[in-house]
């Protein structure tokens, strides 16, 4: 995807096109890093059959009309009990696009050390905005010079770089013990 990103733009003569295409490929790669890469994200959950559920406390209005006192409270507090069960569900299994893409980081990151919260928002938030950038190209929303497409490229490989280059905490780690070892200090 990213190749072909790259080679749309070397046929700007000959492609009205290459922006909107080169923005489709860059926008297709930002999508699917996470599968290609074994993130972890989160479990599919039927929609259908949990609105059905709940589609059933509704065609309920009518005895809820019919009904008085305790009986009606009762209903109500049935139908409040199962929106709440829903919505917890669906965040768990829907959250949002910055959950996701802080998930994905967090997982791509080999840090030893547990990034506080508000920086990930922030690495969250620069991915979003590349990310509907080359949205907003791809679907004619946004025409926009080659020199600022090209810085939007630029950042997103420089954001790919950082979360997909080797780490080698591991490594240091395994020579430090080397050293202590041969130092006689294990």
């Amino acid at each position: 995807m990213y190749v072909g990103a790259l080679r749309v733009l070397q046929n700007q003569d000959s492609n009205p096109e290459f922006l909107p295409q080169s923005a489709h490929s860059l926008r297709e790669l930002m999508e699917k890093i996470p599968l290609k890469l074994d993130v972890p994200l989160p479990k599919e959950f039927n929609l259908t059959v949990k609105i059905k559920e709940l589609r059933l406390g509704w065609k309920g209005w009518d005895t809820f009309q019919a009904a008085a006192g305790t009986a009606r409270e009762q209903i109500v507090i049935t139908w409040f009990k199962k929106c709440k069960e829903f919505f917890v569900q669906f965040d768990e299994k829907f959250p949002s696009r910055k959950e996701n893409y802080k998930k994905m980081i967090s997982a791509l990151d080999g840090s030893p050390v547990v990034v506080p919260d508000s920086l990930r928002d922030l690495e969250a938030e620069k991915w979003m905005r590349c990310r509907d950038f080359f949205v907003s190209v791809a679907h004619h929303g946004k025409v926009v010079p080659m020199e600022e497409f090209e810085g939007w490229i630029f950042a997103l490989e420089k954001m790919l770089l950082d979360y997909l280059q080797p780490r080698t905490f591991n490594d240091r780690s395994a020579i430090n013990k080397l050293i202590q070892k041969a130092e006689g200090h294990d």
